[in-house]
């Protein structure tokens, strides 16, 4: 049964351990930091630049690599990507660790980097996962546009990065290229269409099948 106790303990290098906590970042908690340096002088400080340079820029393209594996951003041209990926932040994780809570306020999605995470409905001994994903699935398509809270509880599989978008920097892009705010609309919607038409299909199949067991006790068909 997967736990989701903010103090449950989970085994660390060298049979130490760790406190697994829940993060929640998607909702304005988590995230760590390194502690400042001194300021170098003379051409290591340039040398030092240069190098953070160097792996800001190839950060850039990795993440520009992964969101464009992103369904919902597979039609964004190279420089909206790099906006996307400029503006948002990384979230580092291991496994075991919970990303967001059900029914939590989400103010940002987060684009699976690397590893795997589960996708967990339910309460007490209803409680299970319902899907497993991987690197290019967004998480919370929807609070990229509005208000809204966490469908389930989001817990690391195994140990992850998430590229967390907020939705400010997401309307931010949209304000720049107001043509792919029509095209997100129209491939929103054909997902909805999409969704309406399987549940109806699933709803006339489940009344067919009920339909078939209205035969009087004893009757036998022909």
């Amino acid at each position: 049964m997967l736990r989701f106790d903010a103090c449950a303990s989970a085994p660390g290098p060298q049979g130490l351990s760790h406190k697994a906590k829940s993060c929640d970042v998607g909702d304005g908690l988590g995230g760590s930091f390194d502690p400042p340096l001194g300021p170098p002088h003379g051409p290591a400080r340039d040398a030092g630049r240069h190098r953070r340079s160097e792996r800001r820029g190839m950060s850039l393209e990795s993440d520009m690599e992964v969101l464009s594996e992103v369904p919902l951003f597979q039609e964004l041209s190279r420089d909206q990507l790099r906006l996307l990926a400029f503006g948002a932040e990384h979230r580092v994780l291991r496994a075991g660790e919970i990303l967001f809570r059900a029914e939590a306020r989400a103010d940002a999605g987060f684009v699976v980097a690397s590893g795997e995470v589960h996708l967990v409905e339910g309460e007490g001994e209803a409680r299970h996962i319902a899907m497993t994903v991987g690197r290019g699935t967004l998480l919370g398509e929807m609070a990229l546009m509005a208000d809204t809270r966490r469908p389930s509880s989001a817990v690391t599989a195994t140990d992850c990065d998430f590229i967390r978008i907020s939705r400010p920097l997401f309307r931010r892009m949209l304000q720049e290229y107001p043509e792919i705010a029509a095209l997100l609309h129209q491939r929103i919607r054909d997902d909805f269409l999409s969704m309406a038409n399987r549940i109806l299909a699933l709803s006339e199949t489940l009344e067919f099948d009920l339909g078939d067991d209205d035969d009087a006790p004893g009757e036998r068909r022909d």
